[in-house]
């Protein structure tokens, strides 16, 4: 079955599969954390510094050593139990064990600390939604919106909710703040030709895959789905071929073999 392929992000700590009826998509949210690695000076008794003992535990989060980066950051939190840095970073290692009322509890402790802190209302609605509650997560990712309007990755994730929840016009006005604060994201001009496909905008699709391949002219899934929408939407059968053939040069030869065995093209 010949059908647009998108990704969105290579960041994340956990991918999501959404399937359209045309639309097959692979999600990665974007998780944020706070400057740890900003915090103080070292202490003569350096294991006795939550701040330190903490960054020694995001260095564990970030090579997937999540046992060490708990204990640590209970360590941190014993010192201090008022750290909320500690209590986000240690959501973000439940989240990655798939605990999701441990991640969610230790995002709110977080929160309760430090109400502004908008990384952690993104991390929490990442949450949500690797738990499907997609209204949560959206709620979520606005009030991190409000407290930093120009919060990429809240604006892309909700965007991603969005996009699953077939609210198109939605999507692209997320896609379009986060193009404007990121002009050199291929990946979001390719998730925002998605949204205009679906509400049949044909050419503004084009025009945001071509736009993602002049960012990054080796992006496969830009040229997979600009072929999608030449060969399905626009009946233009040659330009679809070239399409999925530079694709196939790329490394990416399965709708260029489909369309070949179905007679698209040769």
């Amino acid at each position: 079955m010949l059908a647009l392929i998108v990704y969105i992000s290579n960041k994340g700590w956990t991918m999501k599969k959404f399937i359209y009826s045309i639309l097959l998509v692979l999600i990665s949210l974007t998780f944020t954390v706070t400057d740890v690695c900003a915090h103080g000076k070292k202490t003569k008794e350096g294991e006795n510094d939550p701040k330190q003992i903490t960054q020694s535990g995001f260095t564990h989060l970030l090579a997937g050593h999540y046992g060490s980066a708990l204990i640590e950051f209970n360590k941190a939190l014993k010192i201090d139990p008022n750290y909320a840095t500690a209590y986000e970073f240690r959501g973000l290692v439940f989240r990655a064990k798939k605990q999701y009322e441990k991640a969610i509890a230790d995002f709110d402790k977080a929160l309760k600390l430090n109400p502004k802190m908008s990384t952690a209302l993104n991390n929490k609605g990442n949450v949500h939604c690797d738990m499907q509650l997609f209204k949560e997560a959206i709620n979520d990712y606005s009030s991190a919106i409000s407290i930093d309007p120009n919060f990429v990755d809240a604006i892309n994730n909700r965007g991603l909710i969005y996009l699953d929840q077939s609210q198109f016009d939605l999507a692209i006005s997320d896609f379009t703040k986060v193009i404007e604060l990121d002009p050199k994201n291929n990946k979001t001009y390719v998730n925002r030709g998605v949204a205009y496909t679906n509400n049949n905008l044909h050419a503004n699709a084009i025009d945001d895959f071509t736009a993602a391949l002049n960012i990054d002219p080796k992006d496969m899934l830009a040229l997979t789905n600009r072929g999608f929408v030449y060969l399905t939407k626009l009946d233009n059968k040659p330009l679809a071929c070239e399409d999925y053939k530079h694709a196939c040069e790329l490394g990416g030869c399965g709708y260029y073999k489909l369309a070949v065995t179905k007679g698209y093209c040769k």
